[in-house]
């Protein structure tokens, strides 16, 4: 994620029970090592999409099943 030589700054936030309980799963469903870094990586997508659109980029997002079905998701 970054240097050893960046500074941690802590973070608390209130988050409900169901959305703990969505970032627990997520951790477990990615396999990352902590919420923490869930929420790390999440920041890091959520930063790439907003440069691109505020460059007026169309993006969209391609999901394909194991049956070759393919679903497109414009951002």
């Amino acid at each position: 994620m970054g240097t050893d030589k960046e500074k941690i700054h802590k973070l608390q936030v209130n988050l409900s029970r169901n959305a703990v309980k969505e970032l627990e799963e997520l951790r477990d469903r990615v396999d990352a090592s902590s919420k923490s870094e869930v929420i790390k990586s999440s920041l890091k997508l959520y930063s790439f999409i907003t440069s691109e659109k505020y460059k007026d980029k169309d993006l969209k997002i391609l999901i394909k099943d194991s049956k070759g079905n393919t679903r497109e998701i414009i951002i």
